[in-house]
């Protein structure tokens, strides 16, 4: 009897020991792709630098009045699904946010996201800024490369963004984020 209970009783241990009961375990797994917490974080970091420059007061100077944005494209040239409609929300709370600036919405969700493959001779991002006084038109791209050293993998997204005067197409501010995932 005594020489049953022994297995038993270390099977017993084996087993208790090694599940999870909602304790601490492993930690998750860092995502390999682009997540929501970089469209977070590129959003809050581009904002910021972009309001820090001279540009605000320039406009307000030439035109008199607090600039008026217009959130124009945004495109994934990733070849990933990566919904950049968040990035446009993300973006556009964090400008109105900042008190800088007043911003025009397009005029349906994905009006101007979809403008990137228009044709005919009117550009639909510049003839809404003109239809609703904007004076600054916000776009932008996501692009992806990947890379392999060796046996390390690595995925590097680059979102580049440009701030154009609406009247002239002038650039007055660029900006760049870079995201590294390390796949292994």
């Amino acid at each position: 009897m005594r020489s049953m209970l022994l297995p038993l009783l270390l099977l017993f241990l084996i087993f208790a020991c090694g599940s999870n009961r909602g304790g601490p375990g492993p930690s998750p797994v860092p995502e390999p792709g682009w997540t929501e917490h970089d469209t977070h974080l590129v959003a809050r970091e581009l904002v910021a630098e972009m309001l820090s420059r001279s540009w605000v007061q320039n406009i307000q100077a030439i035109t008199g009045h607090t600039p008026v944005l217009l959130l124009g494209v945004l495109r994934n040239e990733s070849g990933e699904q990566i919904d950049l409609d968040i990035l446009a929300k993300e973006l556009s709370r964090e400008l109105l946010s900042s008190g800088m600036l007043r911003l025009v919405a397009p005029r349906e969700e994905h009006d101007l996201h979809a403008a990137s493959a228009y044709s005919g001779d009117q550009d639909p991002v510049r003839q809404r800024a003109e239809d609703t006084g904007a004076d600054l038109i916000l776009q932008g791209c996501l692009q992806l490369i990947r890379d392999q050293n060796g046996t390390n993998i690595s995925k590097r997204y680059e979102l580049t963004l440009q701030l154009l005067r609406a009247d002239s197409g002038e650039m007055v501010w660029t900006g760049r984020k870079i995201q590294i995932k390390i796949l292994k």
